[in-house]
């Protein structure tokens, strides 16, 4: 009697001071008048309660997935209870934010809420005084900042506000009821993300939400306030639900990072306009091409995107430049969601990435597909394989079509009203490529290509049942933004806006470009050496040529392979020979930009019969470009287009200097990269390796440079030095 007696003078006292801190003039109820949780909420269970072993199990899943970033920052995210953030938590559910200016009294609503959501836990809070996971395992958080001495962890204040959004949202727009309530409920499990708060502290929230909502139901005026917000909340839906979507598309960035200031800034300011929804994509290729991606394996690049805030991103060929498991750190960081169809664990089939994403925009749902090309198996072949040579991953090559058939039927079975692919298939000699991923599927509205680093501001392809679909290209580096269209009436077009004169500019963007260049600025701005003419990739007429033909540059580089090895011979692919080295002085920077892919340097002995058959493989493409194509030192041969074999006369220097024909049964010293080996059909995989991961393909470059040169490319490299014939 005694205890029982001291139990309810405790929640007198309880009441009693909570009511008299927490009468908010600002919430529909007062402290006295709400349900009171600690009569009606069940006692938190202690540390020696069966059920706390439930409560600890989460509380340590929350640890765990502290390591999944997107989902960390959502649930920093979620910790504030700003009103206007807590709306945009429900805009992917209801199709569009609801805010003070669009719709005034449904906001007001929404903002009362909150307190009184926080009075629904107060008396059970002090009457409980439960302490906090944080401060029962004396370990941190992830926001110290937010960390006090409060021991109020039961129920959830936090949970009860989301769970009551979610509660009146779904009276304003029962259509999307699921939707939106699933975003409540995960409101709360940020709390236990952040080790803020058990998993029965969020269910108490969630049930005091719930006593709250019915309470609220009998103030007077409260069910009048509801129908009000309800019927500007359905004025506002039927205003957004036929807006034209923008989509905003990008492909082979390549670490062209002033570019996402400018992405960042015409989204902006076509949200600011109020005229039509605004998405943001990529198809792939962005940490790799120049030296933010470089000197950080891709880091910086990632900190850029989720600073411009992407919807969706398929990943390119490139993005396996820094091998696989570093693709999943980076990509884990993303606050964007991934998509890409074809690309799995070779022995389990499980697929990394969602074959689809749904962005809804008012009343429409839009689906991206991401599908990555299958050639990256061979272009980028070493981060597919183990050590010991056994394949891990999978692209799918004979099965992109179907696969992103499936993905396209899957998502018009989940009410997509558009498909988008974000396709990182391109148009080239390929046979798996955009144009006949078109002609052999249906229900694909629109592809935003990439890989082939071509400008095509809108082509339209048929698909397999004659109906056109359009396709668009970039270019690359942000040579320009691409613009898809779905107007009001479902009509879609593109067109690309070139960014050299573009005006529009994100000022949060430019403040993470500006400070990652900093950082670059140390070690890329500095002065290695001086280039008497330009060291290029192109012939004279500017083109392209270091994959079909020789070039100056293609001699420095594979010389330098081969000064850096000690070794006879060597060779550079020449798809790893990416930018020019200008005339005038050559920084640090230009060099990275040169060579941009962090790959290591080795040593093998090789016989000159297997030699030419790799030379012969560097040249089947031709008269098209090849990345095999072979950019020789210390050797020399002729490529007649129209023989087979196409390779003769290789010559090799001796140690006179004097070229010599190639001896078919000799074994040679020959400098290339690692990633070479398990390039080039596979030849050059069993080899002898001498000597292994002796320094970066920019490090040769650097130290070439300054030793044997004395940091001056002169005029020995003033054109190519006729190395490769070609008939």
């Amino acid at each position: 009697m005694k205890n029982a007696l001291t139990i309810v003078i405790t929640l007198f006292v309880a009441a009693v001071t909570v009511c008299a801190q927490n009468n908010d003039p600002r919430a529909h109820i007062e402290t006295k008048d709400c349900p009171n949780g600690a009569i009606y909420l069940p006692a938190p269970p202690t540390l020696d309660d069966s059920r706390f072993l439930n409560d600890f199990a989460q509380y340590r899943w929350g640890f765990r997935e502290r390591d999944n970033k997107p989902r960390l920052d959502l649930a920093l995210t979620d910790g504030s209870r700003d009103e206007d953030l807590l709306m945009q938590r429900f805009a992917p559910a209801l199709g569009f934010t609801i805010t003070a200016q669009n719709a005034p009294k449904t906001f007001q609503l929404m903002r009362t809420l909150r307190y009184d959501a926080t009075a629904a836990c107060e008396m059970a809070k002090v009457s409980f005084a439960r302490k906090r996971p944080y401060q029962q395992f004396s370990e941190h958080t992830p926001c110290p900042e937010w960390e006090n001495d409060r021991p109020n962890s039961y129920p959830s204040a936090h949970t009860a506000q989301g769970w009551l959004y979610a509660m009146v949202l779904t009276y304003l727009d029962p259509e999307n009821q699921n939707e939106i309530l699933k975003i409540g409920y995960d409101y709360g499990v940020s709390r236990i993300i952040l080790g803020y708060h058990y998993q029965s502290d969020t269910d108490a929230g969630r049930l005091a939400a719930s006593a709250t909502f019915a309470r609220l139901l009998a103030v007077p005026g409260f069910i009048e306030e509801l129908q009000e917000a309800k019927k500007e909340y359905q004025a506002l839906k039927q205003k957004m639900m036929n807006r034209p979507i923008v989509v905003l598309y990008e492909n082979d960035v390549h670490c062209g990072i002033e570019g996402y200031t400018k992405i960042a800034g015409l989204r902006d300011a076509i949200a600011a306009s109020d005229t039509a929804y605004v998405a943001v994509v990529s198809s792939g290729d962005f940490v790799q091409g120049g030296p933010a991606g470089t000197l950080s394996k891709g880091q910086y690049i990632i900190d850029i995107i989720n600073s411009v805030g992407y919807d969706a991103m398929t990943i390119g060929n490139h993005e396996f430049d820094y091998k696989v498991p570093q693709l999943f750190h980076l990509t884990d960081q993303l606050n964007a969601p991934v998509t890409c169809v074809n690309f799995s664990d070779i022995k389990t089939g499980k697929q990394f990435y969602a074959p689809f994403v749904i962005k809804k925009f008012g009343t429409r749902k839009v689906a991206f597909v991401g599908v990555v090309t299958p050639s990256t198996l061979m272009s980028e072949g070493a981060a597919f394989y183990d050590e010991d040579g056994t394949q891990l991953y999978d692209l799918h090559h004979n099965d992109v079509y179907n696969l992103v058939q499936q993905a396209t039927d899957s998502a018009r079975a989940q009410g997509a009203d558009y498909v988008v692919v974000l396709s990182h298939l391109g148009e080239s000699t390929f046979d798996v490529v955009s144009g006949k991923m078109i002609a052999a599927t249906t229900g694909i509205d629109a592809v935003l290509d990439g890989h082939s680093h071509a400008t095509i501001p809108c082509e339209k392809i048929v698909n397999k049942k004659g109906k056109k679909v359009l396709c668009s290209q970039t270019g690359t580096k942000f040579a320009n933004i691409g613009k898809l269209y779905i107007g009001s009436n479902g009509k879609l077009s593109t067109e690309l806006l070139p960014t050299d004169k573009m005006e529009y500019c994100s000022a949060a963007v430019k403040a993470v470009v500006d400070s990652i260049n900093e950082i670059n600025a140390a070690l890329t701005n500095k002065v290695c050496g001086h280039a008497d003419q330009l060291m290029t990739i192109n012939d004279a007429n500017g083109k392209r040529l270091v994959r079909s033909g020789e070039t100056n540059l293609g001699n420095f580089v594979a010389d330098a392979f081969r000064w850096y090895g000690d070794a006879q011979l060597a060779f550079s692919n020449a798809g790893g020979i990416r930018q020019n080295l200008p005339k005038g002085d050559i920084t640090y920077g230009n060099l990275l930009e040169t060579q941009p892919f962090s790959n290591e340097m080795c040593v093998i002995r090789i016989s000159g019969h297997l030699l030419c058959d790799v030379l012969e493989v560097g040249a089947e493409a031709l008269p098209d470009e090849s990345g095999f194509f072979v950019q020789p030192s210390g050797f020399r041969y002729t490529i007649d287009k129209n023989a087979l074999p196409r390779v003769s006369d290789v010559q090799v220097l001796n140690d006179k200097g004097e070229y010599e024909p190639i001896d078919m049964d000799k074994e040679y010293t020959l400098a290339t990269l690692n990633y070479n080996l398990s390039q080039y059909n596979g030849l050059m995989l069993n080899c002898e390796l001498i000597k292994q991961n002796i320094g970066l393909d920019v490090e040769a470059l650097y130290n070439y440079l300054i030793n044997p040169l004395k940091g001056r490319i002169g005029s020995e490299y003033a054109h190519p030095q006729g190395r490769i014939i070609i008939k």
